[in-house]
């Protein structure tokens, strides 16, 4: 009669139960029973063709909140395992930057991930040195609660407002076989080292910037 999605399976193991794997292998039709389901991949359509058959209880087992279209919503339960909302750290990390009660923001700072810390002081604070240098002896040598403590006593608040990290920028398919798209100096010295355009004319000729020639060039070099 129910079909249930979950990430935890414990409250369903009670009574009569059937665990199943990959695909379903019994019918769940055997009444008082609860047919426990891991699948590989789920297919809501493959699913939902099994309803009028539940019996009792069929519970699918995954990690991630399945697409329920609103003709489904009576017809399904989530359960609230997989209702996990997203967490916000910038509540904890704002007062490193700005409050002066450092044992405050020192216990404010538990369970929040060290790497989105440091983020946010690249963002905020990319010339305090002193702290950086505390930090490459703490980072990922001694246990979270000494980088911590780093952050907390040696980052000193000011009142401005606390700037977010900026995303990478995506890579774009089909760029520079030679240069990274992240080589600010690429054109120029593609015009003007005569190495790099020997390897360029060898690897990528498509890549010769414009006015050179095609052919390879000799190099004279200073002994």
């Amino acid at each position: 009669m129910t079909l249930i999605f979950s990430a935890d399976d414990k409250p369903y193991r009670q009574g009569d139960y059937v665990v199943m794997h990959k695909s379903i292998c019994y019918p769940p039709t055997a009444p008082a029973t609860t047919y426990i389901y891991y699948p590989d991949k789920i297919r809501m359509m493959d699913l939902v063709e099994w309803l009028p058959l539940i019996s009792y209880r069929m519970v699918v087992i995954t990690d991630r909140m399945p697409v329920i279209s609103k003709t489904l919503e009576d017809k399904v339960v989530v359960h609230p395992s997989l209702k996990k909302e997203k967490t916000s750290h910038f509540n904890a990390i704002n007062p490193v930057f700005r409050w002066s009660d450092r044992l405050r923001v020192f216990n404010g700072l538990e369970g929040v991930p060290i790497p989105l810390i440091l983020a946010f002081l690249k963002a905020n604070r990319n010339t305090d040195i002193e702290t950086f240098r505390r930090l490459a002896q703490t980072t990922f040598e001694l246990p979270p609660i000494y980088t911590q403590a780093v952050l907390s006593y040696s980052v000193k608040p000011k009142s401005n407002r606390v700037q977010w990290p900026k995303k990478k920028p995506k890579e774009i398919d089909g760029d520079s076989t030679i240069f990274r798209h992240t080589d600010e100096y690429a054109d120029i010295i593609s015009l003007h080292a005569e190495d790099v355009l020997n390897v360029i004319r060898n690897v990528a000729p498509e890549e010769i910037p414009k006015g050179q020639p095609k052919r390879q060039t000799s190099i004279v070099e200073w002994l």
